[in-house]
């Protein structure tokens, strides 16, 4: 991570989004599923789509890709109210497609929603 946030919001949003892409990298299902809401709204280069949980968590390990690692930078955190706050960043991603290695270069968004204190 090249950006350092000063806020404690701005902290605590950061680490959560790097627990989700640590999860991806991972293929850790039960930690994308509690990092998600339900249902979750994904946008993306295939477009845009609302999934379950459970969906969600088996798409990790379908469609021939494998993420190898990443590095998000240039983060962006606004607060929206108490519970609600909205990152967003540029990422760099190092991944397998089909087998053959691919890095790409995006900027993502998220937005974080504290509930039952978490």
């Amino acid at each position: 991570m090249e950006s350092k946030p000063h806020e404690p919001i701005e902290v605590e949003i950061l680490e959560a989004e790097t627990r989700y892409w640590q999860a991806l990298k991972d293929l850790d299902t039960a930690a994308i599923q509690a990092l998600s809401t339900e249902p979750t709204l994904v946008t993306g280069a295939s477009g845009v789509a609302e999934f379950g949980r459970e969906v969600l968590g088996q798409t990790l390990h379908q469609g021939g890709w494998r993420l190898d690692d990443f590095s998000l930078s240039e983060a962006t955190v606004r607060r929206l109210t108490d519970d609600v706050a909205v990152i967003a960043y540029k990422v760099e991603e190092q991944m397998t497609v089909d087998g053959e290695p691919l890095t790409v270069e995006a900027a993502e968004s998220s937005t974080w929603i504290r509930r039952d204190g978490r």
